[in-house]
């Protein structure tokens, strides 16, 4: 819980940072560094008991892979017809959409949570 709350501050002040400026992609590429470091640790201290627990999720696994293929073809089929639309107000991609929320300090903070947390999944 600690470790969360530790991301979340460290997020707080990421999020204030100039978007896309030089500064917020080194806070970005440290916070990448330390999810993945904390994903390694955690899981070569459980690395016997993973091998047992994936044989017996393989097939939740192969579902949520079709998941999460289905999803982003989705995504990117959305995008692309959306990018070759207009106008943009009829036809809003997923950036513009999120463009209004990022003018919003609360927002961007809790779309890193979002963004921490999958990439925690995936990680560990």
């Amino acid at each position: 819980m600690l470790l969360v709350l530790v991301f979340l501050a460290y997020g707080w002040w990421l999020t204030a940072r100039e978007p896309f400026s030089q500064s917020a992609l080194i806070a970005l590429l440290v916070a990448i560094g330390a999810l993945i470091a904390v994903a390694e640790v955690q899981r070569r201290s459980r690395a016997d008991t993973l091998r047992d627990e994936a044989t017996r999720r393989a097939p939740r696994y192969r579902l949520a892979i079709v998941v999460w293929s289905t999803l982003t073809a989705a995504l990117v089929t959305w995008e692309l017809i959306a990018l070759r639309a207009s106008p943009r107000s009829e036809h809003p991609t997923i950036s513009s959409l999120v463009e209004h929320a990022e003018h919003q300090h609360v927002a961007r903070l809790a779309i890193y949570a979002i963004w921490l947390w999958l990439g925690w999944e995936m990680a560990s």
